[in-house]
């Protein structure tokens, strides 16, 4: 069985359970909260990202299960909305039901949920996913690169318990059109380290001079000044011959985006998307136009 098929029967079951627990406690908002949940994850994302399995040539099994797993969550959903939308649950019901089927949905027994069927760590990795899909979508508005033209990779910042199962990487990377996702625990190491004067040390302590030593640390290489600074106060030798201490309190060191990147971020998620774009990925992009 393919991930998302198993993906949204644990989330089918998990969200029959959140709806009869809901009901059994008069807490129609929370159930149909549950239910708009369920409906936006059904068609934004396990039916939108398996429309090539509904619509590949022949029947083969991965088409046979993505439609068993398609027409048993859409009973079951007819069945959990009964009370809330009776007459589009009737509609979508009759659709589907066989003749060994009551012949109403409103005949028919309230859906319970399955435990064996719930796997909450994939739910938490295809709500991971889903997220950095968005993320990612949102990064390439900002480059104003389509998502037809295929880019390198994506760099994202996540806490390793949250590794994604290979299926899932694989869906990100069709969904964002990547050749590489790569999940690291800090964004750090891939940003661009800047050094920037803080006037504030510099101006009461050199005075005049403190324009020519923010000069020169702006000069220095970010990565090799704090190094420096950590063993103590450097002598920065100005344009005008003089000479002058730099301290640590004397720079403020921060991180920059990479050129050819965009940082995206959103609750506490963060993504590079490497937005350069060589031959063989121009090359690419413009065969997908052409299809």
């Amino acid at each position: 069985m393919c991930i998302r098929d198993s993906w949204i029967l644990s989330r089918l079951s998990s969200t029959t359970g959140e709806v009869v627990a809901a009901l059994d406690s008069y807490d129609v908002v929370s159930a149909t909260a549950a239910l708009e949940r369920f409906v936006d994850e059904l068609s934004n994302w396990y039916i939108r990202t398996s429309r090539r399995r509904f619509w590949k040539g022949g029947m083969g099994p991965d088409k046979i299960a993505a439609y068993a797993t398609l027409y048993r969550v859409l009973i079951d959903l007819s069945k959990l909305l009964a009370p809330f939308v009776p007459f589009l649950a009737e509609a979508i019901y009759l659709r589907l039901r066989t003749d060994a089927d009551p012949e109403s949905v409103h005949l028919c027994r309230y859906p319970q949920s399955d435990p064996e069927l719930v796997d909450e760590g994939l739910e938490d990795a295809m709500a991971l996913a889903r997220r950095i899909a968005s993320l990612g979508h949102q990064a390439r508005h900002q480059a104003q690169v389509k998502v037809r033209q295929p880019l390198s990779r994506v760099i994202v910042e996540a806490p390793s318990e949250s590794a994604l199962p290979p299926e899932v990487v694989e869906l990100l990377k069709t969904e964002l059109n990547v050749e590489d996702v790569v999940l690291v625990p800090d964004l750090a190491p891939h940003m661009q380290a800047v050094a920037a004067p803080s006037f504030r040390a510099l101006g009461p302590r050199l005075g005049k001079a403190a324009p020519a030593a923010a000069k020169w640390i702006e000069s220095q290489d970010p990565d090799e000044l704090r190094a420096r600074l950590a063993d103590g106060p450097v002598t920065a030798e100005l344009e005008d011959g003089t000479a002058v201490e730099i301290t640590a309190d004397d720079v403020e060191f921060s991180a920059a985006v990479p050129d050819g990147f965009v940082l995206s971020t959103e609750s506490g998620l963060r993504l590079l998307l490497d937005t350069r774009i060589d031959d063989a990925l121009r090359e690419k992009g413009l065969l997908r136009e052409l299809v």
